[in-house]
């Protein structure tokens, strides 16, 4: 669903103007689909629902993205300082979630989940929705775009950078239980890298005025690198958690 919806979604909501109605629509609909997992038990209901959950949430970042670099074009400000509070939750919901888990079990995660996928839709429809309005020329340019070969260069980069960070987003924290690390040293692990994430966003500003973009991706990825392969080999908790700065780049 990560793959084949945020295209498409996309090419729909600027063909058509759709971005804000589509945030609103699919941050209902992932909030309904959750609700299907305190019901499925079944592996076949578990896949459908998990289908249309992805389906729904595979698009808000993309399109809350969008939104957010618009609103910063005509009212000014840093993109950064406005993602940066999608990373606060983020440290909230690492930092309470370990200690959460260890002492109630993961339904009460489920439960919060469903809870905050509830507020979530009710802040997209707080948002201002333009009305829809065809765009003529956007087919045309998405498929320029997608024609040009240094573009596919780029394409090759992210998705092998998304490669990387999906493994250790949905490994890192089964990786430090085989070491024998509880939930709220797991936690904590994790927030101190979004509590520096937090503070470099703010002054993201500042940074791309100085150095390019292409030169920060470069580095991030090389970044990365390094602190993914060391990230592999230390197991004492002292070393885990030095690392995790390294999370923000």
């Amino acid at each position: 669903m990560s793959l084949l919806v945020p295209p498409a979604i996309g090419l729909v909501a600027d063909a058509r103007r759709l971005r804000g109605w589509l945030l609103r629509l699919g941050s209902l609909g992932a909030f309904v689909a959750f609700l299907g997992f305190f019901r499925a038990h079944a592996r076949p209901a578990l896949y459908l629902v998990t289908a249309l959950f992805a389906f729904c949430r595979a698009p808000l970042i993309a399109l809350a993205d969008a939104s957010t670099l618009a609103h910063v074009r005509h009212h000014g400000g840093s993109y950064g300082r406005i993602r940066l509070w999608g990373s606060l939750g983020f440290l909230v919901a690492v930092a309470g979630g370990g200690a959460l888990v260890e002492r109630a079990g993961i339904d009460i995660l489920v439960a919060l989940t469903a809870v905050a996928l509830g507020l979530c839709a009710a802040a997209a429809f707080a948002l201002p929705a333009p009305p829809p309005a065809e765009r003529k020329g956007v087919v045309g340019a998405w498929l320029h775009l997608v024609a040009g070969g240094d573009w596919w260069i780029f394409f090759i980069a992210v998705v092998l950078a998304q490669m990387a960070t999906v493994a250790y987003d949905s490994g890192f924290s089964l990786h430090l239980m085989h070491l024998g690390f509880g939930g709220r040293f797991i936690g904590a692990a994790w927030a101190i890298g979004v509590a520096v994430e937090i503070a470099l966003f703010a002054c993201s500003g500042w940074i791309l005025e100085r150095v390019s973009a292409l030169r920060l991706f470069v580095g991030a990825l090389a970044t990365a690198a390094v602190r993914w392969t060391l990230l592999a080999r230390v197991i004492a908790s002292a070393a885990i958690l030095c690392l995790q700065p390294l999370h923000s780049v």
